[in-house]
């Protein structure tokens, strides 16, 4: 790493591109298109999903100057990237279209309802880690606990786990003894080779359809 005043951080179980850019005062294309971080781009692919010690560069900050006149008033406007909640919702295949929601982030509530392809996408804080959906109402509204941020890369045994469960392809009581059946129902619904392998076309077919 080149000694220009910048530092090595490594991650923490709960981040994400967006929360570590949010913490140092970047925004996270600035951490994840940055020439120091070409090989962790190039490992993770994907900058909503780190793994704990992951090394993101965190280069020094730059003073700009903007020059004005003295006798009159500027208006500075501060610009952000908003980090995005995304979700989707299907019943047998079919979405769930137009069914109300009240997401709860960091006791924060959003209420609205989910569009015609079943999909929620709220903007929230970057460095928000605790939530809630509640979906549907009355008898059948159901509750959903989010732990944000700590989803496994896809390439993670883990993190393919967790996708694979949420698509509705479950691996048993011993996940990891059922990861590969669970992958070869996968890659059949998804015209893959069915290998029971978690690839790199398998593992990116699995971050399309899960959304990440």
């Amino acid at each position: 790493m080149p000694d220009d005043g910048g530092q090595i951080y490594k991650a923490e179980p709960d981040d994400c591109i967006s929360s570590i850019a949010s913490q140092f005062g970047f925004f996270w294309k600035t951490l994840w298109f940055h020439p120091q971080n070409a090989q962790l781009r190039q490992l993770r692919k994907n900058p909503n999903v780190l793994m704990e010690n992951d090394q993101v560069w965190i280069p020094a900050k730059q003073i700009r100057q903007e020059s004005k006149p003295t006798d009159a008033t500027h208006t500075f406007t501060v610009k952000g990237i908003p980090t995005l909640f995304r979700m989707c919702f299907l019943d047998s295949g079919v979405p769930r279209a137009n069914v109300p929601y009240v997401l709860t982030i960091d006791g924060k509530p959003f209420n609205g309802s989910t569009d015609g392809d079943g999909k929620i996408e709220v903007p929230i804080p970057p460095n928000a880690q605790q939530g809630t959906l509640v979906l549907g109402q009355g008898k059948e509204a159901k509750t959903f606990s989010l732990d944000l941020g700590v989803l496994a890369p896809v390439s993670e045994p883990d993190g393919a786990i967790k996708r694979l469960q949420s698509l509705g392809y479950h691996c048993g009581l011993d996940p990891q003894a059922g990861l590969a059946g669970a992958l070869k129902s996968f890659q059949s619904d998804n015209s893959l080779p069915v290998t029971g392998d978690l690839d790199d076309a398998t593992q990116s077919k699995l971050s399309q359809v899960f959304g990440s």
